[in-house]
């Protein structure tokens, strides 16, 4: 007979696989629809390397599974957020954040496509842009940006550098890293104190 922490290692253990199999449908969601839009619930499964009854059990239906698919981003961009909040946003705390961005926007680009397309689904939604919103605050009162404007302006001007980062990375082939240091000289040059 099991003991009570053999029981609960093989239980851990169940759900550990559970979280794992759920990622790895997740990933393959996002590539795979990446390349076809139009991919079923069973393609995602074959990519996923899971049975279909595994997909179908944890994600009843493509609005489900896209639903998770943005939750799951909206996670990725509030850990980041988490981390540059920890240290205040300086120079290299901009970088940080717009290299981390970028590089969850390239590796979830089906599921912000979707977001934007207005299916119904926010990313980022109004938390994210109310943290962003008090992290470039607190950079206008340190004086790293000019706190004469409105911060929603300068929010909006950083979006507006990421998505060209974005673009400049397809165009160039660019690194996040390398992009991140043009977002970042460009904010910085355009909106610093007189």
């Amino acid at each position: 007979m099991e003991t009570r922490h053999e029981v609960a290692n093989g239980f851990n253990a169940k759900r550990a696989d559970s979280v794992r199999s759920a990622e790895e449908i997740l990933i393959a969601a996002e590539r795979t629809w990446s390349a076809d839009p139009r991919a079923s619930l069973a393609q995602i499964a074959d990519v996923a390397g899971v049975n279909r009854t595994t997909v179908y059990r944890r994600f009843n239906s493509r609005a489900h599974l896209i639903e998770a698919l943005a939750a799951t981003v909206q996670a990725r961009f509030a850990t980041i957020l988490d981390q540059v909040e920890s240290r205040g946003l300086d120079r290299e705390g901009l970088v940080d954040l717009a290299e981390r961005t970028l590089r969850v926007k390239a590796d979830w680009r089906f599921t912000l496509h979707v977001a934007a397309s207005g299916a119904g689904i926010a990313v980022p939604d109004e938390h994210i842009l109310s943290r962003l919103t008090t992290l470039f605050s607190g950079a206008q009162s340190a004086g790293l940006i000019d706190s004469s404007m409105r911060t929603d302006w300068v929010l909006g001007v950083y979006l507006g550098l990421l998505h060209e980062a974005e673009a400049h990375m397809k165009r160039t082939g660019a690194t996040a890293a390398e992009s991140a240091e043009l977002l970042a000289h460009t904010l910085l040059s355009g909106l610093k104190q007189s």
